[in-house]
């Protein structure tokens, strides 16, 4: 499996996440949901991360490695079909993502106990605004859910937000993404 784009302690990968995620190993898995045009409803939803959480399960028993955490930023509605779909791991907490265009998402935190604040506030200040989550915030999250040792994952790494916010913490980083103009924006911001 070749990188699309390697340096400063992160990899990314092109192509379909449940095609590379059997490969990879890593600690921490940080992460937005799919994209919501592609899986739109309830059933599909729960289906693709059944879907993914089942590739987890049969990797840590492939390779006795296994995540340790997840974290996942979620919009209101599709808090439920998570929870019903993620059995792998227990809901530890929750935190409110408010965003800057006055609505909020949740971030379910799995299998650890995060020591962060329960409202993280989007704050766009000293932040790259082309970046689609700030930052600054991201970084919060990387240093309250993972040791310095750490790889962090994000399986949908879109624009890249979530790579940058683990190497500006220290943390090794692995992002797959299958759209080839993203990953391209993304190598460039990482660079």
């Amino acid at each position: 499996m070749e990188p699309y784009w390697e340096g400063h302690g992160a990899t990314l990968y092109h192509g379909d996440a449940f095609g590379i995620l059997p490969e990879l190993r890593a600690d921490v898995v940080i992460t937005d949901e799919p994209n919501p045009n592609e899986f739109w409803s309830p059933d599909s939803v729960d289906m693709y991360w059944g879907r993914w959480a089942d590739l987890c399960r049969i990797r840590s028993l492939e390779t006795g490695l296994s995540v340790k955490s997840l974290h996942v930023l979620v919009p209101p509605h599709a808090v439920v079909p998570w929870l019903h779909s993620v059995k792998e791991f227990e809901l530890s907490a929750l935190s409110v993502w408010e965003r800057p265009d006055l609505a909020w998402d949740v971030m379910l935190h799995f299998g650890c106990d995060p020591r962060m604040p329960r409202i993280i506030d989007h704050d766009v200040r000293g932040t790259d605004l082309s970046f689609e989550r700030g930052v600054v915030q991201l970084e919060a999250v990387v240093g309250a859910v993972t040791n310095f040792t750490d790889t962090v994952l994000d399986p949908f790494a879109g624009s890249g937000s979530i790579l940058a916010a683990a190497i500006r913490s220290g943390r090794r980083a692995i992002g797959i993404e299958r759209d080839e103009a993203s990953c391209e924006v993304i190598a460039k911001r990482l660079q």
